[in-house]
């Protein structure tokens, strides 16, 4: 099972008769189903409310068929985030199973993230992503995690990495796949400390993790809280200002709207 993450910028919904990021997932669901995958859709809280957005949006217009035939199905958005908050790991695969192994298609499954991190459930959040990331890899499909951008500034730069680093692929405008790897988290994170710090600002503070508290680049990755603790020891009350500008740099970089290239990613596909 593919594992993706979708980062959704501040998208105004107040202002929208269909909030904008209903509109992207509608598209994400759609793509799927056109290609013959079951979509299990838990975005909303509302059933007949969704169903109705969906013919709106003219995205999904004959949801309610695609419900009666199976080809999709509804869960509320709780539902979802209820997955993410069970203290237990099995209690959570359990429930995982049940509706994602249920089917005998290919099945995408699109949850939201968002309500876990408004409610600082950070490690529950973890728990699950790892969960996909670690074990269901024997159904075909896959996963796509929804989050906002506000709700990931919101998060401490060691759980951003985390989140990150648990998925395979953020997903892009054009419904294109950008692979994350090591290298390109710690390229972004030296070019933040450069623009933060000036010239060999990077070279100096990864100098000093490694030689003064051992930690060196795969430490970063593996365990991105002694990072972050580490850099804060080393630069005191300046350190939220660094550690800020990293978060955003990496974060741009998964925008849902953000329009990448090859510079950008070490790998780029298209959904076959």
């Amino acid at each position: 099972m593919r594992h993706s993450l979708v980062v959704l910028p501040q998208c105004g919904a107040e202002q929208q008769v269909i909030p904008q990021e209903y509109m992207i997932a509608y598209d994400i669901a759609m793509n799927f189903i056109k290609k013959g995958y079951v979509v299990i859709y838990g975005l909303e809280d509302n059933a007949s409310q969704t169903v109705k957005r969906m013919a709106a949006s003219e995205l999904i217009p004959q949801a309610k068929n695609l419900i009666s035939s199976g080809n999709m199905v509804l869960i509320k958005r709780n539902s979802a985030v209820e997955l993410k908050s069970k203290s237990s790991m099995q209690k959570i695969k359990k429930t995982w199973e049940s509706i994602v192994f249920s089917k005998s298609r290919k099945v995408v499954t699109l949850c939201a993230a968002s309500p876990l991190i408004m409610s600082k459930r950070y490690e529950q959040l973890v728990v699950f992503e790892r969960i996909i990331q670690t074990e269901e890899r024997k159904r075909s499909g896959e996963a796509v995690c929804f989050y906002t951008l506000d709700g990931l500034m919101a998060l401490p730069l060691s759980r951003v990495i985390e989140v990150i680093r648990l998925h395979d692929f953020t997903l892009h405008r054009g419904l294109v796949y950008s692979v994350w790897t090591s290298r390109m988290i710690l390229d972004i994170i030296k070019q933040s400390l450069d623009s933060t710090l000036g010239e060999s600002g990077a070279f100096v503070t990864l100098k000093s993790l490694k030689l003064i508290y051992k930690i060196d680049d795969n430490d970063i990755l593996v365990n991105p809280h002694l990072f972050e603790g580490t850099i804060r020891r080393m630069f005191g009350k300046a350190a939220e200002d660094l550690l800020e500008t990293i978060k955003k740099d990496l974060l741009q970089r998964t925008l849902f709207l953000q329009l990448t290239n090859s510079d950008d990613i070490e790998s780029l596909t298209r959904h076959s």
